[in-house]
């Protein structure tokens, strides 16, 4: 085999394990951009050329990864310039707490390009890729987010050739700015006139001011970076509260808080803003023990301190404990677990600690009774403990027990050890099955919380101390269900630790992708100080981060030897020195053959992004247009936008007059008065009425056809043929029998739709009541167009139409069915058991029963 040979087979070998790692990494890759209310010179800046320009030629594409970690703040995501005083931006601009927009804007001209982001778009650590398409010879720009291309083909790119890329603060001579949305990045990637991938930053540092250019030679410069890979290993302090001793904690996944449980008062921390909102209970709450468990369930809480205690219950909507007999018993189990199973919305026991021995017994509470009774179970037998890990698991009934504190006799003179053994309960058939045993730990740990998540590779989360110590610490371990193994999967927190007055707690909020731990220690007398951390899901282990390549090289819980990693990173090196030395023998080769293509480039007309041939581009009018769905816009005659110089009085003006007086009577000047003037007197409300309607009148006289006319008493807003309104198309596509639509206009219905909700900025008690029925009516246009379509021809368009009535209705079971049917036609078989496991979960958290159609259903009916 010749040089050349093993040249190439080293390049084939660096490809697959930079694909395997690329892809292994990207879920804990990122930099998050700090933000106001910090100092500027604070700022998170992220320059991909600090030392010299990026030359472009003809066309180019920019695409990578954001979220959004504070929907609230305005700023650029980026900054295109060159120092001719070219610029190209895209600015996020939050418009209320459910929406933003992303607008492009170059040489401080704004574009046809403006994206809605709706409120599940502006979660922290919810990923969106976003991608850019620039044609510098016709002044085309595309833009692609999701399902959706947002083009405009009339921008002025004309002299744009060496160009600067800057990422939030701009803090270079050309284009400052410190106005930076507190946003994450990742997967930055640039392309070059024939789509070849140039340049491309994983941005998977865990430290230094310096990003990694995996396929170029820019490496990024980053000012006040942090890597978002150690917030999946070291855990991050959100919160302090302080309490009184009795009180507790659990949380409510439905509404993304953490509720906690004092004698007087009931407080929630809400997990995605931080906010904390108090309510006074009206009685006291009737059990005061220093350790109790709660559980939220059905907008109930249920306060449960030891056998054979009562449960005691507080009702949300009644804001009050239910009342309770007293209890005359002492208490004779410590150290129990306790769970609920929701849908029956019975509290059970497992194990427990009295008078020296250890208990194995599983108890059930009967709330209507009021009383503990054993459940016998058959099938294996649980080793006596204290301390277990108790965990549900996606199946009705089925629990998993890890772990505890305990002995096969349950006797403490005996010697009790810390156990590690894992058993599946079924509550069905009232059934334990042993599974397996860890053998040899390496560290003693005693579980405090746990939770379960959906994963390749099922797992169980578990937080664990050290015993023996009272001053001790937590960490997070990641339990494997398919075989006896454990890893840390975490740093430590400190952890003060009393059996009768500390506690800790785990959950797991799907909405943000993260652990939240809850610390209760003594604080005082009488009093609690409960710690909130957060550790951003996927967790990973300390091994798997390298301080060398600043990266991580594998997945969580997978543990490598050494000694392997040793010779791949040499293999590596050794790879990557012949790469560069192809890349400098052939660079000039290659060069040559893209300037002979050039020719053939310049006159090509087939759409740039190739992955995106099959769309169809769809551009929404700008003259002489009004929309309604997303951003509230008008555009006037000369494609200007001039609904900024609305004021809110003259907007909720226009909006009442337009939607309420499009029938042929129009709105009477009474209703407009209770609208607008309910409190003014007649004269008064008159007067402002008849201001206000000149005002509004000369701001649309720049829209050729729009009028607004008076008939006895009534007002309407009457539109020539030439005005585009996207609420108009769709009346008229929604109005009489249903009539199949062309492709084009299936385009613009899902165009329009994408921009965001109808008058998404608007809550007024007239508009939800019209919005309530322009919704219902257009849910059922919208099921009626995807049944105009052939199942087995047209599944991708089916799914984008489920898409569309799930944005709105989350849980509609049938739009649901339609796009989980459509994915299987497209054999996207991955991805629709992804968004089948999510359905169900949200479906039980909402209505506390799983979801009645098993996934295999779907299959065997595509079968």
């Amino acid at each position: 085999m010749n040089n050349r040979s093993w040249i190439f087979l080293g390049l084939v070998l660096l490809i697959l394990l930079s694909n395997k790692t690329s892809s292994q990494n990207l879920y804990h890759t990122g930099l998050l951009f700090t933000a106001a209310p910090q100092p500027k010179e604070l700022r998170t800046s992220l320059n991909l050329t600090p030392d010299s320009p990026i030359t472009v030629r003809n066309k180019f594409s920019l695409e990578f990864d954001f979220a959004i970690w504070n929907r609230e703040q305005f700023g650029y995501i980026f900054r295109i310039f060159d120092k001719l005083h070219h610029n190209i931006d895209l600015v996020y601009m939050p418009k209320s707490s459910t929406l933003a927009v992303l607008k492009l804007v170059v040489n401080g001209q704004p574009t046809m390009i403006n994206i809605a982001l709706a409120e599940r778009d502006l979660v922290r650590n919810n990923w969106l890729h976003l991608s850019l398409a620039f044609d510098l010879r016709t002044g085309k720009v595309e833009c692609n987010l999701g399902d959706i291309i947002y083009s405009d083909d009339t921008v002025d790119l004309s002299g744009i050739r060496r160009l600067n890329f800057c990422f939030g603060a701009n803090q270079s001579n050309y284009f400052p700015t410190t106005d930076v949305p507190q946003m994450a990045i990742r997967n930055i990637r640039i392309a070059d006139y024939l789509g070849k991938s140039r340049h491309n930053w994983l941005l998977n540092e865990c430290e230094g001011n310096e990003a990694t250019d995996l396929e170029g030679n820019f490496t990024a410069h980053a000012s006040n970076p942090t890597w978002l890979i150690n917030n999946h290993f070291f855990w991050t302090k959100k919160d302090e509260i302080r309490f009184d001793v009795s009180s507790g904690v659990t949380f409510d996944t439905l509404r993304n808080r953490i509720i906690f449980v004092g004698k007087h008062r009931i407080v929630s921390y809400d997990i995605i803003t931080s906010e904390i909102s108090e309510q006074i209970v009206n009685n006291v709450k009737p059990s005061s023990l220093k350790s109790e468990s709660y559980f939220y369930s059905g907008k109930k809480i249920y306060c449960i301190g030891s056998l054979p205690k009562h449960v005691n219950v507080y009702d949300e909507g009644k804001n009050e404990w239910e009342k309770s007999v007293p209890d005359i018993e002492t208490a004779q189990f410590v150290n129990s677990t306790f769970f609920m199973n929701d849908k029956s919305g019975s509290t059970y026991s497992v194990g427990g600690y009295r008078s020296y021995r250890y208990f194995d017994q599983l108890m059930h509470y009967s709330i209507p009774e009021k009383s503990w009774n054993q459940v016998l179970l058959k099938g294996d037998k649980l080793e006596p403990r204290s301390y277990a890990s108790v965990t549900g698991t996606n199946r009705p009934g089925e629990y998993l027990i890890f772990g505890g504190y305990g002995n096969v006799s349950g006797q403490q003179e005996l010697g009790p050890q810390c156990l590690y053994d894992l058993y599946q309960l079924n509550l069905t058939d009232s059934t334990l099955r042993k599974k397996w045993k860890i053998e040899n730990v390496s560290e003693n740990f005693i579980p405090m919380g746990s939770t379960t998540i959906s994963e390749q590779h099922p797992a169980l989360y578990v937080l664990g101390f050290p015993p023996f110590l009272n001053g001790t610490y937590l960490k997070l371990y990641r339990i494997s269900l398919e075989n006896a193994g454990y890893s840390v999967v975490s740093d430590t927190i400190h952890f003060y630790f009393d059996e009768e007055r500390s506690k800790a707690s785990l959950f797991f909020f799907r909405k943000t992708q993260e652990f939240f731990a809850v610390i209760k220690t003594q604080a005082g007398r009488d009093s609690a100080n409960y710690k909130i951390y957060s550790l951003t899901y996927p967790p990973v282990n300390r091994s798997l981060m390298s301080s060398t390549f600043k990266t991580i090289l594998s997945t969580p819980g997978v543990w490598i030897k050494p000694v392997y990693w040793i010779v791949a990173i040499l293999s590596l090196i050794m790879i990557y020195l012949l790469f560069l030395l192809l890349k400098k023998l052939h660079r000039a080769e290659e060069d040559f053959e893209e300037e002979q293509k050039m020719n053939s480039f310049l006159s090509d007309k087939t759409p740039f992004r190739t992955e995106n041939s099959t769309k169809k581009h769809q551009v929404l009018p700008r003259k002489n247009a009004i929309y309604l769905f997303g951003e509230f816009r008008i555009y006037d005659a000369e494609g200007i936008e001039i609904s900024h110089l609305l004021s809110s009085k003259l907007r909720h003006l226009f909006l009442s007059v337009f939607l309420l007086g499009t029938k042929e009577n129009g709105i009477t000047n009474e209703k407009l008065n209770g609208i607008h003037w309910m409190y003014h007197s007649p004269q008064s409300a008159k007067n402002n009425r008849n201001v206000n309607i000149k005002k509004l009148r000369d701001l649309l006289n720049a829209i050729s056809g729009v009028k607004i006319a008076h008939n006895e008493g009534s007002w309407t807003i009457k539109l020539s043929p030439e005005i585009f309104c996207d609420y108009h198309f769709l009346l008229k596509k929604m109005k009489g029998d249903f009539q199949p639509v062309t492709h084009e206009e299936f385009e613009q219905i899902v165009l329009i739709l994408s921009q965001g909700v109808f008058v998404a900025d608007e809550r007024t008690p007239w508009l939800d009541s019209l919005k309530s029925q322009f919704l219902s009516s257009l849910l059922d246009y919208l099921f009626l167009l995807a049944d105009s379509f052939e199942k087995d021809k047209n599944p991708e368009s089916i799914r984008r139409i489920a898409n569309l009535i799930l944005k709105s209705d989350p849980l509609n079971e049938e739009a649901f069915k339609l796009k989980i049917e459509a994915l299987i036609r497209q054999k996207n078989h991955n991805q629709s058991f992804i968004d089948y496991e999510y359905f169900a979960k949200e479906y039980k958290t909402m209505y506390g029963i799983p979801y009645p159609v098993s996934f295999k259903s779907f299959i065997r009916k595509e079968e």
